[in-house]
């Protein structure tokens, strides 16, 4: 109801022409309102502008997807995604997230033999791994394998386990081939960082280890985290992909020079953040170029084949809203799938680059029919021993918050287009396989 007393008062209502402003003028001028009025007489429409674009895309093949690998823990089911669960893992793909963290290893018991004692039940895994079936994936299998003694048979270690691990791991691999994934798109990930926890984790991984290495040496491990030379050491004959922090990658080589034996996968992961830690930032506010837009440029400065964060999806804050520390999700929360950030895009465009280089040292090393011009090797030489160590260096200095950090990521970006112009330039192309 309209307040009596507003009799002689005036009164602006702005959308009179229709729906509720056109009801309050009339209410209002009813009880003796002078009522001003206002309202647009009709949209005004917007400007066109027409846009001539031109795109030039050279005929060169940048690396396969599969030549690099990225982590970033992506559990959807525990997260806060998991009500749309679909367009979350497509998001994930579509970005390059290429290596996943799975559950659901089948239980199994085995007798005083070493036989198990009933058929594996792998409903669980399939759930698990079925999506990415068809998919250059990499899944590391979580956990140790649950293999239980029944009564009177030896226990974790005995000559019965060793013998039930061999056959529970000959049937893990059988089944997993049958899904389509390979030998090297699956590796056992018994511990998170296990230098972190001390020796006694450490040896209680190498000695499963070295069980599997009689079982099957064809089953590869996975090992992430820090630790100290000794455990390094102690860790490489039973590790077949080693992920350390990022921090470890750039200052530490007498670890990396252990991790990087022949046969050997060598991804990074970033969970410190030193170059927000140093600018006393959260990692929404840090340097994207630095923390995000150079991870895959880094990877190849370094000679690795992986990079990753922790991590896109996991955590209890709101995304959206201001959080203290590190607010680790890439992606937002929406209302029927993820909605992207510029860390993320930054990340996948950094994958992109990651592949037109690799690419470009292919071509810098081929020979006969396909070899380079000495001008177009110079150029190309220039970029990947010059241009990227020196961006790469300047991302990397933990102690100091990088400065122009961004115009020399473009510069490196300029240099390595002219480099696929001039390699497209020739004739010869040739494609690459992972």
């Amino acid at each position: 109801m309209i307040d009596l007393q507003l009799k002689g008062k005036v009164g602006l209502i702005t959308g009179a022409n229709h729906g509720i402003g056109a009801t309050t003028a009339r209410a209002f001028a009813t009880v003796g309102v002078k009522v001003f009025i206002a309202y647009n007489r009709g949209a005004v429409p917007p400007p066109e502008t027409v846009v001539k674009i031109a795109l030039e895309v050279p005929p060169f093949q940048m690396a396969p997807p599969g030549s690099f690998r990225l982590c970033t823990w992506g559990n959807v089911e525990g997260s806060q995604y998991k009500d749309c669960p679909d367009a979350t893992y497509d998001n994930l793909l579509a970005h390059g997230n290429n290596v996943y963290a799975v559950g659901g290893l089948p239980a199994a018991t085995y007798d005083a033999s070493g036989a198990l004692t009933e058929p594996l039940d792998y409903r669980a895994l399939d759930a698990a791994v079925g999506r990415f079936r068809g998919k250059d994936v990499v899944l590391l299998l979580s956990g140790f394998p649950p293999l239980s003694p029944a009564a009177g048979a030896g226990e974790y270690g005995s000559p019965a386990y060793r013998k039930a691990l061999k056959a529970y791991l000959a049937g893990l691999t059988a089944h997993l081939n049958g899904l389509g994934f390979s030998r090297e798109q699956f590796a056992l990930y018994p511990i998170d960082e296990p230098g972190g926890n001390g020796w006694p984790t450490v040896r209680r991984l190498v000695e499963f280890g070295e069980m599997v290495r009689a079982a099957d040496p064809g089953v590869l491990i996975y090992v992430n985290g820090g630790g100290d030379v000794p455990m390094f050491q102690a860790l490489a004959p039973v590790t077949d992909i080693w992920c350390p922090g990022l921090v470890t990658v750039a200052q530490e080589p007498e670890k990396i020079a252990i991790m990087r034996a022949p046969g050997k996968q060598l991804w990074s992961y970033d969970c410190a953040y030193a170059n927000a830690s140093v600018s006393g930032r959260t990692l929404k506010a840090g340097d994207v170029v630095a923390m995000y837009r150079t991870a895959a440029i880094s990877a190849f400065r370094y000679g690795l084949t992986g990079a990753g964060f922790w991590t896109s999806i996991l955590g209890p804050d709101d995304p959206w809203t201001r959080t203290e520390g590190y607010d680790y999700m890439i992606l937002y929360t929406g209302r029927s799938k993820p909605v992207t950030s510029r860390r993320w895009e930054a990340v996948r465009e950094g994958i992109e680059d990651f592949r037109i280089l690799t690419a470009l040292r292919r071509r810098l090393e081929a020979t006969g029919d396909g070899a380079l011009t000495d001008a177009t090797r110079a150029s190309i030489k220039h970029l990947l021993e010059v241009s990227v160590p020196r961006l790469v260096d300047h991302s990397m200095d933990f102690q100091a918050i990088p400065q122009h950090l961004e115009e020399t990521l473009n510069a490196v970006c300029s240099e390595m287009m002219d480099c696929v112009a001039a390699v497209a330039r020739q004739a010869g192309e040739v494609s690459f396989s992972r």
